[in-house]
């Protein structure tokens, strides 16, 4: 992470712990981003906020897609308590989100990048 990422997030942090605003926050913040010509860094302090800020709901909170009914019992044994969907049309393997970070290791995916590759289509 950028030195300069980190010093806004633990100043916003520290702010809304503060019981100060949000919107007045990252009003504020933004406003001195854009400043100090670092404006490019905004979207970056977003996401990250979103992963640390304690007031984001389902923050801890796993979902997980899978293909088939049966892969739910293997798979909650190996992560433990998560949100179940099944959707056949990812054909196997797992769409997986955790703390806002979706990871996808889905057939479909692979199929479909393999596809593009091979057709050279996007």
């Amino acid at each position: 992470m950028h030195a300069q990422l980190k010093r806004y997030l633990k100043a916003v942090t520290e702010l809304l712990s503060s019981g100060a605003d949000l919107k007045t926050v990252l009003k504020n913040t933004r406003a001195a981003m854009e400043k100090r010509g670092h404006e490019r860094l905004y979207p970056a302090l977003l996401r990250a906020l979103i992963r640390v800020y304690p007031g984001v709901e389902k923050r801890n909170v796993t979902e997980v897609i899978l293909a088939k009914e049966s892969d739910a019992a293997r798979f909650s044994k190996k992560n433990g308590e998560a949100l179940i969907t099944i959707d056949p049309t990812i054909i196997g393997g797992y769409i997986e989100t955790k703390n806002f970070v979706r990871e996808d290791h889905s057939y479909k995916t692979k199929l479909l990048t393999w596809y593009r590759r091979a057709t050279n289509t996007k």
